[in-house]
């Protein structure tokens, strides 16, 4: 095994919505693992989008793919493919689409520290004198990221954190590894609070909420 520092991570938001059309696949189909490499999914679809760029997909007829969020490994103009994903069981539906953010979509962030805290299941206390007792909660979490950088208003990644705090939408958050492929995940921003030191730089703080667990994509 090789460490890898983090020089390489980038981070970067989606708008709320793509500017462009929907994907609308012919077929999705299996990759399978070989040589080292993790079994992967190949749609075929008069494709615009490239590598690295994010895709949504809706409600294709996989449940391993419905709904969910992830990063482009390879493409041409005919297909993509996504790398570390099992297709699972399925069959594509009638109308199936996938959401396609471009590269000029993106907004990148320069943050000073980032940090996930995974989510334990949540449950809801329902303990009386007569026993310990608790039901699964209606409310569920994936995670959150507690995340911090430097107020500079001609930055624009520190005002496209301002905005997505204010819009409390749903940005797609994608995290370049270097090498290492991708992280992804459906988040909401909130919780903007700000620190002054009296001797240290003007710093703002706040919390990426995550919609889905993160997502480690690769090929």
């Amino acid at each position: 095994m090789a460490a890898v520092n983090t020089s390489r991570v980038r981070m970067c938001l989606t708008p709320l919505a793509p500017t462009g059309a929907d994907l609308v696949p012919t077929a999705i189909t299996t990759i399978a693992a070989a040589a080292g490499k993790p079994a992967g999914v190949k749609v075929t679809v008069a494709n615009t989008a490239k590598v690295g760029e994010v895709v949504k997909f809706g409600d294709v007829g996989f449940g391993n793919l419905n709904n969910k969020v992830f990063v482009i490994t390879a493409a041409t103009a005919t297909d993509f493919d996504i790398g570390n994903v099992v297709l699972g069981t399925g069959a594509l539906g009638a109308t199936p689409t996938v959401k396609h953010w471009t590269e000029s979509e993106m907004k990148c962030v320069c943050l000073s520290s980032f940090a996930i805290s995974t989510a334990a299941p949540a449950v809801i206390d329902t303990s009386t004198y007569c026993g310990s007792a608790s039901i699964p909660s209606a409310k569920t979490e994936a995670g959150t990221a507690a995340a911090s950088g430097y107020v500079d208003v001609t930055d624009a990644g520190y005002l496209t954190i301002l905005d997505a705090v204010e819009n409390g939408g749903e940005h797609m958050l994608r995290i370049t590894l270097g090498t290492n492929g991708y992280i992804v995940m459906p988040v909401t921003l909130s919780g903007l609070g700000y620190d002054f030191p009296l001797d240290g730089a003007q710093s703002y703080n706040f919390q990426f909420t995550f919609a889905a667990a993160p997502k480690h994509v690769f090929a």
